[in-house]
């Protein structure tokens, strides 16, 4: 299944797509360049299995192949021609798939060091770090308790 793809990035919602800085527009734009390439690999394929079905539109399902009949060059041919379409149709399913995640995953590597707002967002991780930490001593804390009436 493929993932959805969308241009509007979780940056350009939180801050409004005026408000963008050069490196958020630059994700933006990768983004949209990635999904563009999945697109594009989509419709290959698409073009593609149909140009498999229409190689051997004409010959009936099961036939075989009728050896040392005039038609068995032609019959060899169509088979082959359908198989190279299939062939080139999963590499462009697989390509347009291996675009689409790309476009997900555009932004979601945490914070790059070519961001400019690159420090408040490790300030605002650290915070949110710093709270987690708190609660799972507060949390450790009650359990060691707990053992420890459990042992008397």
């Amino acid at each position: 299944m493929e993932p959805h793809i969308t241009t509007l990035t979780f940056i350009q919602a939180k801050a409004g797509a005026n408000s963008m800085n050069d490196y958020e527009r630059k994700q933006a734009a990768k983004q949209e360049r990635f999904a563009a390439l999945a697109a594009k690999n989509k419709q290959a394929s698409d073009a593609h299995y149909n140009a498999s079905r229409r190689a051997v539109e004409g010959i009936p399902l099961g036939q075989p192949i009728l050896v040392g009949h005039h038609s068995e060059a032609r019959h060899r041919c169509a088979l082959d021609r359908s198989d190279s379409a299939m062939r080139k149709t999963i590499e462009a399913s697989d390509k347009a798939a291996y675009y689409a995640q790309r476009a997900v995953a555009v932004g979601s590597g945490g914070v790059s060091s070519d961001d400019p707002d690159a420090v408040q967002k490790l300030a605002s991780q650290l915070d949110g770090l710093r709270q987690q930490q708190t609660l799972m001593k507060a949390a450790n804390a009650v359990i060691r308790k707990a053992l420890s009436e459990q042992d008397k």
